[in-house]
């Protein structure tokens, strides 16, 4: 594969993955992984160009992600080389050990890599036994772009000074300019945000859908009864001073950080017991930042909600009708700019 076709595969890329649905994500403050890609090594010989000297260059990484800001990712690497000169074809097995560090700018889903890559390369000629060591260093700049909170797929281009040991008849080392381009799939083990339960956000539950009347009476009926020959379970009341202003026949249930992640209100049934939600429901993210804001009616999301990003920028406003999308939803990113408006 020729150096300019990765040139228009990283092009192609960029301008499609702006293209794509952009969510926040949710990942933890330090994210580990695997990853798999393949490159390809064009280097420069005085001026001469080595004809395709890494062919089927698999490496495997080990990328570690720290607060969405730096990335450092050790690699190990396989390729087979050819060299063209005069007279000579000689073959050559690569084995590559390497460490990159780069800064990171997350745009949403999009992630833009500048830093350094090093790696030490030892290339055994399959024919001969001649063995040598090289060094490499170099720039890089890479784009990932996460499918999900757990994988991504990125592209990335390094222009690379390296210095090329002694081998055989070569008495005296060679200084070299190369470049290397490659494609890669990511998966992140501990990218899914923290472990307990998350904040609401309006993607989470599917709405429910109203019931007719006489359905509804005799459900009512029947969970009635069963909760009668029950005793009915002791109403966990939070420790502190009340968070929300329940509606008369409620009460307070749950709490924010660090207790919980929510409080919202529940009406008391006739034998003591819990019933639906009603009144205003408020969540919080891990930090204690507040992540959404609004009311029950009957169990069901009704009137106005509004969800933040977990930088306390406002995410999105929405309205629910008895449960179903209702109104103008207006999406904003994370710094404050209103990307969206969706009319329900």
């Amino acid at each position: 594969m020729k150096l300019s076709r990765f040139f228009i595969l990283l092009l192609v890329f960029i301008t499609s993955a702006q293209n794509l649905s952009a969510e926040e994500l949710r990942l933890s403050d330090i994210s580990a992984g695997v990853g798999v890609g393949f490159g390809s090594e064009f280097t420069m010989l005085g001026e001469t160009l080595l004809d395709s000297p890494l062919v089927g260059s698999l490496e495997f990484q080990v990328p570690m992600l720290f607060k969405k800001k730096f990335k450092l990712e050790p690699e190990l690497g396989l390729a087979y080389a050819s060299l063209s000169t005069p007279g000579e074809n000689p073959a050559f097995i690569l084995f590559r050990l390497g460490l990159g560090g780069y800064y990171v700018i997350f745009k949403e889903r999009l992630a833009f890599c500048l830093g350094l890559r090093i790696g030490i390369n030892y290339a055994k000629q399959k024919e001969g036994g001649v063995s040598k060591t090289d060094f490499d260093v170099g720039p890089a700049l890479g784009v990932e772009y996460f499918l999900g909170e757990q994988f991504s797929i990125g592209a990335l281009l390094q222009l690379k000074y390296i210095y090329s040991g002694e081998m055989g008849d070569q008495s005296h080392a060679m200084h070299l300019l190369g470049t290397q381009a490659g494609v890669y799939l990511r998966f992140y083990f501990a990218a899914a945000a923290k472990k307990g339960k998350r904040p609401e956000a309006e993607s989470e539950k599917t709405p429910v859908k109203p019931q007719p009347a006489e359905k509804q009476s005799g459900r009512l009926q029947a969970e009635a009864s069963a909760k009668a020959s029950k005793p009915a379970p002791a109403v966990k009341k939070p420790s502190g001073p009340p968070v929300l202003k329940c509606p008369e026949d409620t009460v307070e249930v749950g709490a924010p950080p660090p207790d919980g992640y929510d409080c919202y209100c529940q009406e008391k049934t006739e034998t003591g017991a819990l019933g639906a939600k009603q009144g205003p429901y408020k969540s919080w993210y891990e930090n204690g930042q507040l992540a959404s804001e609004g009311g029950y009616q009957n169990g069901q999301r009704h009137g106005s909600w509004i969800f933040y990003h977990s930088n306390g920028q406002k995410r999105l406003e929405a309205g629910y009708n008895q449960g179903q999308k209702a109104g103008t939803w207006t999406h904003w990113s994370r710094e404050g700019k209103k990307t969206k408006e969706v009319q329900h």
